[in-house]
């Protein structure tokens, strides 16, 4: 399994999956994350799949203690916050 934490990302309670490849420039100059998680990033309670996307400074937490939902990139199910494979998530988003 390869993944890649950046500094101060904090993942208690969290499930993360590997990667399959690399991806560097193309995506960065579009403004999308690198694979991985970005630094002074916090994931509880959650699953990552692989070659997910999460960016600098995003709060994966259910702080209102969501059942159900659907987002863009992310879904909960059963309280449990789910970034599905491939998912991205942007730089300061809050879950």
């Amino acid at each position: 399994m390869w993944s890649r934490f950046r500094n101060c990302a904090t993942i208690p309670g969290g499930e993360v999956g590997g990667r399959e490849m690399w991806w560097r420039g193309v995506f960065r100059a579009r403004g999308v994350p690198p694979v991985g998680i970005g630094s002074d990033t916090v994931i509880q309670n959650a699953i990552v799949d692989k070659n997910a996307r999460i960016g600098r400074g995003v709060r994966i937490i259910n702080e209102a203690g969501v059942k159900n939902a659907d987002g863009d990139g992310w879904f909960i199910r059963e309280g449990i916050v789910i970034i599905p494979k491939n998912g991205c998530i942007k730089n300061g988003a809050v879950i």
